[in-house]
């Protein structure tokens, strides 16, 4: 593998990251569940874990009970690359406007997602991911 291959499967890793970000904030299931391997997993340090495109897609419906709204805003990602497989650790801020009470609040979840990735016929797709949320915070909801 030459170092373009290496630069070119880094590019390809993160737009894989962001489109499921992007696909994430819209609800978009298909698309979302279409990020993953065939039986790709989805698990966090909420205890559930879900297998397969249908199941991955279908967490946006419990999104859509808890969150009207989110923006996930993905930065630092690190990639270890081993032939057609790869490693990363991605950090990700998730803001979710919730619904209290007292009214609209937003909800940010710091997160650390430990992604392992296949290199597949039609590009690179995420094995697993385990959503790590290192801490969360609460507090009103400002629109401007």
């Amino acid at each position: 593998m030459t170092r373009m291959d290496d630069i070119a499967d880094r590019v390809e890793l993160r737009a894989l990251v962001d489109r499921a970000a992007v696909a994430s904030d819209a609800r978009d299931r298909e698309r979302y569940g279409a990020c993953f391997t065939e039986r790709g997993i989805l698990s966090g340090s909420h205890g559930h874990e879900v297998e397969g495109r249908p199941a991955i897609g279908g967490v946006l419906d419990t999104f859509d009970a808890l969150f009207p709204q989110s923006m996930h805003v993905v930065g630092t990602h690190e990639v270890t690359l081993d032939g057609d497989v790869a490693h990363g650790v991605v950090y990700c801020l998730s803001h979710h406007v919730v619904e209290r009470s007292s009214g609209q609040r937003e909800a940010l979840n710091v997160a650390r997602y430990l992604d392992d990735y296949e290199r597949t016929p039609t590009g690179w797709l995420i094995s697993k991911r385990f959503i790590n949320i290192e801490w969360q915070e609460e507090r009103p909801l400002v629109i401007e």
